[in-house]
């Protein structure tokens, strides 16, 4: 049986069913609190509640739900509610993952990092004419001196390279500098 995590995870795969269990003795569900989430997206927002179960809140969030929600950063925010009070418990970051699931054949599920890594590289290899008219916090691509190039692309092979450590279930590697 599935260990069921304490903690709203920080991403979200769009499609699944999400499920945790909130123990909270200072909002026991058994003396009126509800934990309510929303998640604070650029255009959209969604929200959903926990259950009671006990003294302890139960959240679960049906794949039908999930699967309605836009893939992209939010801020996720946890408030426990009884009679007209509120108490926020948690605001911060969470991701919600695309649903790869239903993704259609030929969909570009790259990260941020991994299509803007690319197109850097084929712009410098010369290899796509089309990359030169990429824009990159607000310039494009062949506006970059050549020098600025290598070090955006060494950044963004870098966000890539701790993007897959984490989706292997790996802990970031750590740089040290001595000064």
């Amino acid at each position: 049986m599935p260990l069921i995590p304490d903690q709203p995870p920080s991403e979200l795969r769009a499609g699944d069913t999400l499920s945790w269990r909130r123990n909270l003795p200072e909002y026991l569900a058994s003396a009126g609190w509800a934990l309510t989430y929303t998640l604070v997206g650029s255009t959209t927002v969604y929200s959903f509640a926990s259950a009671p179960s006990g003294a302890a809140h139960s959240v679960t969030v049906a794949a039908s739900v999930s699967g309605q929600w836009a893939p992209g950063g939010y801020r996720l925010i946890e408030a426990a509610t009884r009679a007209g009070e509120r108490v926020t418990l948690i605001d911060r970051f969470a991701r919600v993952l695309p649903d790869l699931a239903a993704a259609m054949a030929g969909a570009d599920v790259r990260t941020h990092a991994e299509k803007v890594l690319a197109s850097i590289e084929a712009y410098l290899e010369g290899k796509a004419a089309w990359a030169a008219g990429l824009e990159l916090a607000g310039r494009k691509l062949s506006e970059y001196p050549i020098a600025d190039l290598l070090k955006l692309r060494d950044t963004y092979r870098a966000e890539v390279g701790r993007e897959r450590q984490v989706a292997a279930g790996l802990p970031p590697t750590r740089i040290l500098t001595r000064f």
